[in-house]
């Protein structure tokens, strides 16, 4: 009689699935690595085109991957222990985004991720401290991250892995152009990208002379708000800025690949020590830029620190500085040329092909 081998189960479970923004592409991608490890590999969502939605957006295979829809309301508001019980312990792995809190959970192996650097976290308090005993690992996506949620967790079991990032192939990159580019998304929830700070440093920019036949992108997603959108397009009426909103993961590959320079601003006028949540954790679009040649010239805070290094981006510490910055870039042609060819080097160490090899060892 044959034996039919039941496939091990892995449950990713993300509360921000909706917004698709890095932290969502990290968690799917997560579901990806599993599901290629050979885990019957369960997303957990209401709306049941979320996953053609994600698919567009970051150009991810999910076709594999189920989506549950039954148990949205068991994960997302705050139910029966018994019943959370039941379900998760059908699982082998559990891979958790938190919302800032530390959930109960009951699969074989645990691992807990932050994204973003809560403060307030009170890992110390005894309920907090048994339900960290259930994990296997708190992951975090970089060091900056790191130094916040050990702090507020009282614990030192956390590991940094860095996001998965879809590199760009040198074959790739076509003809440069005189284009600044940055991505991000026109409403965020955690911490504002502060496409208006770029758009009046580019405003700056543009009236100097070797700046006249430069464009600026802003491209990223947009639900729902579209004031604030309405907002941006009005305040760069009248320069050459452009806006790529909604842009699938092909569209925005062909703008990276166009682009000889990349901003980025999240973070602009934070106290980074009272308000890590409101800088950028860690930077996946800085690195996806990288990888296409566009020198990074980003806010010198958050994340950003540990992707740039002198030989492949420059860090800044105002409006001014940017300026500067990008001025002697624009100046200096050999010199751009020596840091994108740098900035692709630098962005190979935050392949899929790293992170995939990271993380099955964690899950080991």
């Amino acid at each position: 009689m044959e034996t039919k081998t039941v496939a091990r189960r892995a449950l990713v479970w993300d509360p921000y699935l909706d917004t698709l923004g890095g932290g969502e592409r990290y968690a799917l991608s997560v579901a990806r690595f599993l599901a290629d490890a050979g885990y019957h590999t369960v997303l957990v969502w209401s709306d049941k085109n979320i996953m053609a939605e994600a698919q567009r957006r970051f150009g991810l295979k999910l076709d594999d991957i189920s989506l549950d829809t039954e148990h949205f309301n068991l994960l997302f508001h705050k139910s029966p222990l018994g019943e959370r019980k039941k379900f998760m312990r059908t699982f082998e792995i559990i891979f958790w985004v938190s919302d800032g809190s530390i959930p109960t959970l009951f699969g074989k192996t645990n691992l807990l991720h932050y994204q973003v650097p809560f403060k307030h976290i009170n890992g110390s308090r005894i309920s907090n401290w048994l339900k960290l005993r259930r994990v296997k690992t708190v992951v975090v996506n970089s060091r900056f991250t790191q130094k916040i949620i050990s702090r507020s967790l009282h614990s030192r079991k956390s590991l940094v892995l860095y996001p998965p990032v879809e590199l760009i192939t040198a074959d790739d990159v076509k003809h440069k152009q005189p284009v600044i580019l940055n991505v991000g998304r026109f409403v965020s929830p955690s911490h504002p990208k502060r496409q208006d700070v770029l758009i009046d440093a580019f405003r700056i920019l543009v009236a100097n002379k070797p700046a006249q036949n430069w464009r600026l992108i802003l491209a990223g997603g947009h639900r729902g708000d579209h004031a604030s959108l309405s907002v941006l397009k009005l305040a760069a009426r009248d320069l050459p800025v452009e806006f790529a909103v909604n842009p699938n993961f092909a569209a925005l590959q062909q703008l990276y690949r166009q682009a000889s320079i990349y901003w980025h601003a999240a973070g602009f006028e934070v106290d980074e020590s009272k308000h890590p949540e409101a800088v950028e954790h860690f930077g996946i679009t800085t690195v996806e830029a990288m990888s296409a040649q566009a020198v990074p010239v980003v806010i010198n805070k958050g994340g950003q620190r540990e992707i740039v290094t002198p030989a492949s981006g420059i860090l800044c510490n105002s409006v001014a500085d940017l300026v500067a910055s990008t001025l002697d870039l624009i100046s200096q042609p050999q010199k751009l040329s020596q840091l994108a060819a740098g900035a692709r080097v630098r962005a190979q160490d935050f392949s899929q092909a790293v992170f995939a090899a990271k993380f099955l060892e964690i899950v080991k």
